[in-house]
């Protein structure tokens, strides 16, 4: 059996680059003259592989794309930590609907619009509910997600265009 073989980000750095590292972020630049040109190659987080590998006709140019990529890092490391910020907020925040045991909710289906998925809730704790499928014979234990402060949870999964039952959607 023979082994893959994965490069590391050594491998891919040419002999002799020099390395230039952006403090205020995870960017790190390999300059290598090499005579008549200048390569340049940028790597930015723990990644193996490099997001850019240029070469120009002089070390002006080259300068330039290596602080515009320093930039665009910057704020792509910026606004990620702003989402999981908002993340977190969003999840701290109270549940005005919540899923409650014994009630029966609804979801329509996307592909045919007279279909619609009936499920009564079981059992609820903190983060999970157990759904009895009106319609199938076995009972189904699921997570709960909260969006925009209204309890959801998917009874078949996570794909395209799964069903997406909702505590604001109560059945008859």
């Amino acid at each position: 059996m023979t082994r893959r073989f994965k490069p590391t980000r050594e491998f891919h750095i040419r002999k002799g680059a020099v390395r230039f590292a952006d403090t205020a972020s995870t960017a790190v630049v390999y300059l290598k003259d090499e005579g008549g040109h200048v390569t340049l190659m940028g790597f930015s987080g723990k990644r193996a592989k490099f997001d850019f590998y240029y070469r120009y006709c002089d070390a002006a140019a080259a300068e330039k794309k290596a602080k515009w990529f320093f930039d665009a890092v910057q704020r792509t490391e910026a606004s990620r930590v702003r989402r999981t910020a908002d993340r977190k907020v969003e999840q701290a925040a109270p549940v005005k609907v919540a899923f409650e045991v014994g009630k029966t909710y609804t979801d329509r289906s996307i592909g045919d619009h007279n279909c619609i998925f009936s499920f009564t809730v079981v059992r609820r704790t903190a983060k999970f509910i157990t759904l009895d499928e009106v319609q199938g014979d076995k009972n189904k234990r699921v997570g709960v997600q909260v969006w925009e402060g209204v309890e959801t949870a998917k009874p078949f999964g996570t794909y395209s265009m799964c069903a997406v039952i909702r505590a604001d959607r109560l059945g008859e």
